[in-house]
């Protein structure tokens, strides 16, 4: 529990970067949080838009999928773009939070609720996962 603690902690701290001013198009920047409905991880979900207009994007769980079968903390560390009126999700990875295997993954793409905000990601494993947001910026 406490690794978990410390875990979470740390993604936080990598969250807390100097954010970009934005225009008020930017939909996409802000904090979302989800709870994996299969195996009941706690997914945090920062995005924040660059000066040239691309996304850095990354997500902390509480048990990666991908790290011990989701026995172990991670982060995952993306690109995004806006295309189509979604954000694609590129230069994919992931790192394991105790054991630091990190390994690309497959693009994907966040769908956004218009009503609701919500982001819906159908990643990698085919398992739509939900975020819902907390803050904007």
């Amino acid at each position: 529990m406490i690794r978990r603690a410390v875990m979470i902690a740390g993604a936080f701290c990598l969250l807390a970067q100097p954010v970009v001013a934005q225009d008020e198009e930017d939909e996409w920047s802000g904090f979302y949080m989800g709870i994996d409905a299969l195996d009941g991880s706690i997914d945090s979900l920062s995005i924040v838009r660059n000066e040239d207009g691309t996304y850095r994007i990354l997500m902390s769980s509480t048990g990666l999928a991908f790290c011990k079968d989701g026995a172990e903390g991670g982060l995952i560390s993306a690109v995004g773009k806006v295309v189509d009126g979604n954000l694609v999700r590129e230069q994919v990875k992931y790192t394991c939070a105790i054991s630091h295997e990190s390994k690309p993954l497959p693009d994907s793409t966040y769908i956004r609720d218009p009503a609701t905000g919500v982001l819906l990601l159908n990643g990698p494993s085919n398992r739509v996962n939900y975020y819902h947001p907390i803050s904007s910026n």
